[in-house]
């Protein structure tokens, strides 16, 4: 398996307290698909670590979740068809709106 595919790589910005500045946060974690924790106690670990603010909690935890579960092959077809089956379902949801507007 490529160490590409067990490698978490996270990059956010938030201010810093004593000036207007950005500064960047970047976050690698190693052969995260061997880590016993669950993907919610990860998240919940790099949160209080690094001060994530909670707007990009959810980004981090798609990021976690692929991570953890993208080298089951099966998972990683179900989690490609739930994406496809979520942009169908928007593509629907827009054809009903201008139809009834």
């Amino acid at each position: 398996m490529p160490k590409s595919i067990s490698f978490l790589h996270f990059e956010f910005y938030r201010e810093r307290q004593a000036s207007n500045a950005n500064e960047a946060v970047v976050i690698h974690v190693q052969n995260l698909d061997s880590v016993a924790e669950t993907p919610l106690e990860v998240l919940k670990t790099l949160v209080a670590k690094y001060s994530i603010p909670k707007d990009i909690h959810f980004n981090l935890f798609i990021q976690i979740l692929l991570v953890k579960k993208f080298h089951f092959v099966d998972l990683r077809q179900q989690w490609v068809f739930q994406r496809l089956l979520a942009i169908k379902a928007l593509g629907i949801i827009s054809c009903l709106l201008n139809t009834y507007i």
